[in-house]
């Protein structure tokens, strides 16, 4: 699989665009905007590992099978 000059572009007006943003927050909603945009699934969620080891959900967007 190879990358396009436009696909580069793109990803670098993104990064300057997230640079922007004043939180974490607004990272991941434009983040989950473009994922939602592109592919349109149903859920998308960010996992993190926290300090003491664990994954925890961080932020969901959309609906699981339990609402």
């Amino acid at each position: 699989m190879s990358i396009s000059l436009e696909d580069i572009l793109n990803l670098r007006k993104f990064g300057n665009r997230i640079l922007t943003y004043e939180s974490v927050d607004d990272v991941f909603d434009e983040a989950f905007e473009c994922i939602y945009k592109k592919i349109k699934p149903q859920v998308i969620s960010v996992f993190l590992l926290s300090k003491d080891g664990k994954i925890e959900r961080y932020k969901i967007y959309g609906f699981d099978k339990e609402n």
